[in-house]
């Protein structure tokens, strides 16, 4: 004697679990508010639990044999009558996943070439001009990371992506990141100053509907540490090449100063070419641009300001 729903199942679907089970068990409850006292909840779960909550992991029977999705439901009986009524439906797939996707907005000083573009010399981003790529809308890889928001804020996870000419990037972290979580973000770049967000940022699915944006403003980043373009624009300071611990280019210390202005001395003195760690102007040489840039940052001793 079935009739219709009797209450809803919480939370509502469809719901999808993660195959790798980074967000299981999932709880389902039968909500029988107004059922006739003594009655009884029977699930269509495999088993066919009689409780008032039941759980569902990745790689649960019901899911397996029946392709990775199954409507799950409960039917409530009447212990006098022996009617029953059957509840809504909820539907649980299990997907692939993947944490959320940040996407920012930034622009490297050096790259910089005016009007909300890193469009080097006119001639694409850099690693088009460098042939690192067949794209001129890409300026070069950038790597962002989700640091802890709380302190001393370890790194939770970092990936890597292409920074477009317009300033423009987005990278997709694991589930190390969790969605909905709150997380500073750090901005490395081979050659530029060591960035982090002025506060910890939400990812979630629907960051994309808010990208973070280093250029908008200099209270953007940790400590307002960002170079005025004087356009309206802001930017990541460049000249970060070498530690001076070790005089290695290559190898940053989240300092510019005397070591950086050194390195880059020496590579305008021999014109070096190329993809290069001391082409802070992303042209593909190294020259008196670069030096020029390189000493005016040196001279304000720029350094890197975290949480």
């Amino acid at each position: 004697n079935p009739n219709p729903p009797l209450a809803a199942i919480t939370p509502a679907g469809p719901i999808n679990l993660c195959s790798d089970g980074s967000n299981s068990p999932l709880t389902l409850t039968a909500d029988i508010t107004g059922a006739p006292l003594g009655a009884t909840i029977v699930w269509n779960q495999d088993g066919n639990p009689s409780t008032p909550s039941i759980t569902i992991s990745s790689g649960d029977i019901d899911l397996l044999l029946n392709g990775g999705t199954f409507a799950y439901s409960f039917q409530v009986a009447d212990p006098v009558t022996n009617c029953y009524r059957t509840s809504n439906t909820v539907t649980v797939n299990e997907v692939p996943c993947s944490g959320p996707t940040l996407y920012a907005k930034l622009f490297l000083e050096g790259y910089y070439s005016g009007s909300g573009d890193m469009n080097t010399s006119g001639s694409g981003g850099c690693l088009f001009i460098t042939g690192g790529s067949l794209n001129p809308l890409d300026a070069d890889n950038v790597t962002l990371s989700a640091m802890s928001s709380t302190f001393p804020h370890p790194l939770i996870e970092s990936q890597t992506g292409i920074l477009k000419t317009d300033g423009s990037i987005n990278v997709t972290f694991t589930n190390a990141v969790s969605n909905g979580g709150s997380y500073y973000i750090k901005v490395t770049h081979r050659n530029a100053l060591e960035t982090w967000s002025a506060a910890p940022v939400v990812l979630s699915a629907t960051t994309a509907l808010s990208p973070y944006d280093f250029s908008s403003a200099q209270t953007q980043a940790y400590g307002s540490n960002l170079s005025d373009l004087f356009d309206g624009n802001w930017a990541i300071f460049s000249g970060d090449i070498s530690d001076a611990g070790t005089a290695t280019v290559g190898i940053q210390d989240a300092i510019i100063e005397s070591q950086d202005y050194g390195d880059m001395e020496n590579a305008v003195y021999v014109t070096l070419l190329g993809y290069v760690t001391e082409d802070i102007t992303g042209d593909g040489i190294v020259e008196s641009a670069d030096y020029g840039l390189m000493e005016n940052n040196v001279y304000f001793t720029r350094v890197l300001q975290r949480p």
